[in-house]
């Protein structure tokens, strides 16, 4: 459906509502972005993670110590040394 008409369809039957069914409305619209703000940051989250990972395997490669990985890319020891085993 359009999103002009869905919106439309939205506001007439927030106009016709009793207060508990404009609650409920309100209630699942604020879950829906708290929802939409979530998948967000986990995404950039993820993308962080991603990109630390890959500059750790590139300081590794170029000899940097686990120790110096650790304070550029904030990873954990753990990480790092898995890192340097290899896959």
């Amino acid at each position: 459906m359009d999103m002009t008409i869905l919106t439309a369809n939205e506001r007439q039957a927030l106009l016709t509502a009793t207060d508990w069914e404009i609650q409920d409305y309100i209630r699942r619209r604020e879950m829906f972005e708290f929802d939409q703000i979530s998948r967000y940051n986990n995404a950039i989250q993820k993308g962080e993670r991603k990109n630390a990972l890959k500059v750790a395997r590139n300081l590794l490669t170029k000899g940097s110590t686990p120790e110096f990985v650790q304070e550029i890319t904030g990873l954990d020891m753990e990480t790092i040394e898995g890192l340097r085993a290899g896959p």
